[in-house]
């Protein structure tokens, strides 16, 4: 309470500080600041810059767990605009160096791998490859249909019929076709997936797509149930989660979402899971299957990861009042099934 005491005086000060410098100062002011600040750093000992970092970690984590979805999403956005900016800034030799250390990165990541790992790897490899495969096979048959159709015109529209077909085959791939193609293996993986649900699935869980207003199955949209772990203060509830796939499924994560939204340290206000293994920049793999993603956010529930936080509220009590946190999760879990 001192420090934070100390932190807010100090804030204040700077704060007034700044208000009375004039305008064209106040860049001068930063730039000395950020010097200061590299300076500080530079001249800290390994466990104080250690200490340091994570003080600001903490401080953007909860800073993202305040944010909303859309927030969130223009502010990852901004983050890979900003990269990319940085990247296309990069003279050759700087590009060829940052590939080499991504290069390296990468190597050393597969070396540290479990067997396990590694095979999950190639086999998101091979499904990406088959996936490009298949959308160039497609678009082949394509283009030899409309070859075969303007061999089949007369002779007087030949010339112009061969013109369209040269054209249209030289034409770069309509972005159509390929979200055809990718639907097609999502729907076809989701078929796969629900096959082996029903023959074999965790007892208490439930997952099975919605269904249209004509009686067929939206593959795209299933309804889900988590039960509550026994032995935690989750077990007496039954939580609805809806998850949702897009057209490029498996290649990127379904969004998972909590309806109602839960209280949870890893669940955002509108109810959107936080999970690396839902992060397709995280722990996601095209090999994942539903089973594997339900399993997890139970595990979840109830050992939330409090270095990626989404609920300003949860996350608070969950770190300064565990008592209390798990009075508000049982009573939530009551409540819950109740309704249920």
């Amino acid at each position: 309470m001192e420090r934070n005491r100390k932190l807010a005086a100090t804030r204040e000060r700077m704060r007034r500080y700044r208000q009375r410098i004039k305008d064209e100062q106040r860049e001068d002011v930063k730039e000395r600041m950020r010097r200061n600040q590299r300076i500080r750093r530079a001249n800290m000992s390994e466990l104080d810059r250690a200490k340091y970092l994570q003080y600001q970690r903490e401080r953007q984590q909860i800073r993202r767990a305040k944010m909303s979805d859309e927030q969130r999403a223009v502010y990852l956005r901004k983050q890979r605009e900003r990269g990319q900016a940085r990247r296309k800034n990069m003279s050759e030799k700087q590009q060829t160096e940052y590939k080499e250390r991504h290069r390296e990165r990468n190597r050393i990541r597969r070396e540290n791998m479990t067997e396990e790992q590694l095979i999950n790897l190639r086999n998101d490899q091979r499904i990406r490859q088959r996936q490009k495969r298949s959308g160039a096979r497609v678009i082949r048959q394509q283009n030899e249909q409309i070859t075969t159709e303007s061999d089949s015109i007369g002779e007087t529209d030949r010339s112009s019929s061969d013109c369209d077909s040269l054209r249209i085959r030289n034409e770069p791939p309509n972005s159509c076709h390929n979200v055809e193609i990718m639907s097609g293996i999502a729907v076809g993986r989701l078929a796969e997936e629900r096959k082996a649900w029903r023959k074999d699935h965790p007892f208490g869980f439930v997952a099975r797509p919605i269904k249209n207003p004509d009686g067929s199955l939206n593959l795209m949209n299933w309804e889900c149930a988590i039960p509550g772990k026994k032995s935690t203060p989750w077990e007496a509830g039954v939580y609805k989660l809806r998850m949702l796939f897009k057209d490029d499924y498996p290649s990127s994560p379904p969004k998972c979402k909590f309806e109602p939204p839960i209280f949870h340290p890893n669940v955002y206000p509108s109810g959107t899971v936080c999970l690396s293994l839902l992060d397709e920049d995280k722990d996601w793999r095209p090999a994942v299957t539903i089973k594997q993603i339900l399993l997890g956010i139970q595990e979840l529930l109830n050992e939330p990861n409090i270095k990626d936080p989404a609920q300003a509220e949860a996350y608070t009590i969950y770190c300064q009042n565990r008592s209390e946190y798990e009075k508000r999760v049982r009573s939530q879990a009551m409540r819950l099934r109740e309704e249920s």
